[in-house]
């Protein structure tokens, strides 16, 4: 498959491609939206001409496009393939991330923040019945594979929101802590959002 659609790229002169197996995303910029909105559609023409001739098809359904912009707002942005509507969204998921139109994360750190939270919970409801070893496990399967997946773009310092994540962090450990030390174990630590950010990027 990734023989077969390897010249994609070659289908368009403006959009630069980025291709992962079958997930495709497609980049376009311009100072104007207006202008954008015209070149995105031409260009899509050529990538639908792309796909009939090398007999694949795109589920228009599961598509969609982001209007990466800074403070100002952009309406009745509207691009299509084939004559289906693709949808915008705010934010979209790319290969475990979500990225949303501001680039501020928020969107992946409230996605962080839900999945942590129900490895918190599973975490709680196990607790009495593994041994702590495992519940050490669970911490950094459920918890801590969410919070160090991809933090080096989403984690920085600067970033707003981290803060709540970190509270989670908190709860849980506490809770751990006590299970050590009620079973005479070493203490159980791990890393605040701002300390994991930094190992990944090996500071």
């Amino acid at each position: 498959f990734l023989l077969y659609i390897n010249d994609l790229p070659s289908s368009s002169s403006k959009f630069s491609f980025t291709l992962f197996a079958d997930d495709t995303s497609l980049f376009l910029s311009h100072e104007n939206p207006k202008t954008l909105e015209e070149i995105a559609n031409q260009e899509l023409r050529h990538v639908d001409n792309w796909l009939i001739n090398n007999r694949l098809s795109l589920n228009a359904k599961k598509s969609c496009f982001i209007l990466f912009t800074g403070k100002k707002q952009i309406e009745n942005f509207n691009i299509s393939i084939s004559t289906n509507e693709i949808t915008r969204v705010r934010s979209a998921k790319y290969l475990g991330v979500m990225i949303d139109e501001k680039l501020d994360w928020q969107a992946h750190i409230n996605h962080v923040e839900t999945k942590i939270k129900q490895g918190s919970g599973l975490i709680r409801k196990l607790c009495h019945l593994i041994s702590p070893s495992n519940i050490s496990s669970l911490y950094y399967a459920f918890i801590n594979s969410h919070l160090a997946y991809c933090i080096t773009s989403w984690g920085s310092p600067n970033t707003k929101g981290t803060g709540k994540l970190n509270s989670v962090i908190d709860s849980i450990t506490n809770k751990i802590k006590k299970i050590y030390e009620k079973n005479n174990l070493n203490r159980f630590s791990t890393l605040k959002i701002n300390s994991l950010y930094k190992l990944e990027c090996g500071n």
